[in-house]
């Protein structure tokens, strides 16, 4: 009899390099004008061979994604690209709601401010105002991956969410190596975490507690960052920050000056949700 395999956790199985080089082609395709582009320039950009990136293309070309334009010698999406963006569910009612009062805080404080929802066992960025404002210093952050335990956003959403959830977020964590799977093994260390921010009504990033953040791709020590926690109807579906330059502003000033501002507008938009 045919034995079906168990289910394995997320990274038990070691990723296809060939797909996600396949996934990088596709997004650079997707920047460039008009949605094509030569296999040189492809190669150029993703820095992947350019006798790889020819396969790939004519693989994906096979599949009904790419069109090949012989007249320019460049490969464009199909409409069929569409389709893959098909199942997405985007929680853009959310979002909708709350662009507005992100951009008047924006103005207001001038720094630029990203909304982060929860995606597996990290937040990812939503809605970011960085284009704004002339104090934007990470015009690229739409999308990108913000750990639960280092993160401002990240550390507000995991004291503020219902017990129960922040359990499972917690065991998912404590499989991680390094310094968050370190922290969420730390019962001690989690228990002050929560009492502080939930005291504070607000959140910290690890750079403004002392702690070095330099490995994470969306910051750098000289960021700071405010986080307050976003409800609905009691539940804790985002989180929404305020992000300087640390030698622009210090942690002291950021508090005084962007805390109060902050904790009334994710209040607002907890009323407006």
């Amino acid at each position: 009899m045919e034995t079906i395999p168990q289910a394995c956790a997320p990274g038990q199985y070691k990723q296809v390099q060939g797909l996600i080089r396949g996934f990088d082609l596709l997004e650079s395709l997707n920047e460039c004008e008009g949605g094509k582009a030569s296999p040189i320039t492809l190669s150029e950009k993703t820095g992947i061979h350019r006798t790889t990136v020819k396969r790939l293309l004519e693989t994906m070309r096979g599949a009904g994604y790419l069109r090949f334009l012989e007249e320019s010698n460049e490969y464009c999406l199909t409409r069929r690209v569409h389709s893959l963006s098909e199942g997405y569910q985007d929680d853009s009612s959310i979002v909708d709601t709350i662009r507005p009062m992100m951009q008047a805080l924006t103005r207001k404080l001038m720094w630029p401010s990203d909304l982060m929802m929860l995606d597996g066992d990290e937040l990812v960025v939503r809605y970011t105002t960085h284009s704004l404002t002339q104090w934007s210093f990470n015009p690229k952050v739409l999308g990108v991956k913000v750990p639960l335990l280092r993160s401002a956003g990240g550390r507000a959403y995991i004291a503020f969410c219902n017990p129960t959830e922040r359990r499972l977020l917690l065991k998912m964590l404590r499989d991680r190596d390094g310094i968050d799977g370190l922290h969420s093994r730390d019962d001690t260390y989690m228990q002050n975490l929560i009492e502080r921010y939930r005291s504070l009504g607000y959140a910290l990033s690890a750079s403004e507690e002392g702690e070095s953040i330099k490995s994470l791709a969306f910051a750098t020590n000289r960021c700071g960052a405010i986080a307050v926690p976003i409800r609905q109807k009691g539940v804790c579906v985002a989180s929404l920050n305020v992000v300087y330059l640390r030698r622009a502003v210090s942690t002291r000033e950021a508090v005084e000056r962007y805390a109060p501002e902050l904790i009334k507008v994710g209040e607002q938009i907890e009323k407006r949700l």
